[in-house]
């Protein structure tokens, strides 16, 4: 049977998913990070569950300090003596409780950061199947679980466009059933996808021209 444009093949997807492990990410200089900046990594997991292919997002905590009520991947800055990926998996467990015995870590994205002052390393995990999840109350008020097909819909992207000291930027938004990713979410959250389709992606090196402007403000 000839396969649509439109049909989903979720395997076909883990097998991009895995392919990360493959590719050497973009990773900034240290001289180009600025000493202010903190260091934190988050952990995208993706599981199969009958056709669909499903993506772990929590919606942070009304009573955090910072990002408060945002939708965002596990993750946090590193305790000392870590490794990012070392801190994306003990952030996971603190936020949701996943286990990382049930997970793979099967690759990393490019670098990113945030004019918050964090710079950021994301990983790709995948799980066999939906892991165990309890969201910390401390840290999450609801653990988000989309399908990757409704995340793949034209419909669900838009943006908007905000100035900070007379510069404007474009912040991608992708709406789902339950909630809606935003700003470096989703642009970490689109590079996930383009590299699981094998699409080329140059937002690494995008992040790193920005990151270089920054520097030089």
């Amino acid at each position: 049977m000839r396969r649509t444009r439109t049909d989903f093949d979720s395997a076909r997807w883990i097998e991009g998913l895995r392919s990360l492990g493959e590719r050497h990410p973009v990773e900034f200089p240290p001289e180009l990070v600025p000493p202010n900046f903190k260091h934190s990594a988050v952990l995208i997991v993706f599981w199969p569950e009958g056709e669909s292919l499903r993506v772990l997002l929590t919606r942070r905590s009304s009573q955090m300090s910072r990002h408060a009520g945002e939708v965002a991947f596990p993750g946090g800055l590193l305790e000392d003596g870590e490794t990012p990926k070392e801190a994306a998996l003990r952030e996971a467990r603190e936020e949701v409780g996943l286990d990382p015995g049930v997970i793979e870590v099967v690759g990393r994205l490019d670098d990113a950061w945030s004019g918050a002052g964090s710079h950021m390393v994301p990983f790709v995990a995948l799980a066999e199947r939906r892991p165990s999840l309890v969201p910390s109350p401390a840290e999450v008020d609801e653990i988000l679980t989309p399908d990757v097909r409704e995340l793949l819909r034209p419909e669900a992207r838009s943006w908007d466009v905000v100035e900070r000291q007379g510069v404007q930027y474009r912040n991608d938004v992708i709406e789902f059933d339950g909630g809606s990713t935003y700003g470096l979410t989703t642009d970490i959250l689109l590079e996930t996808l383009e590299r699981a389709r094998g699409e080329p992606s140059a937002r690494g090196y995008i992040r790193l021209g920005q990151l270089v402007i920054y520097h030089h403000e």
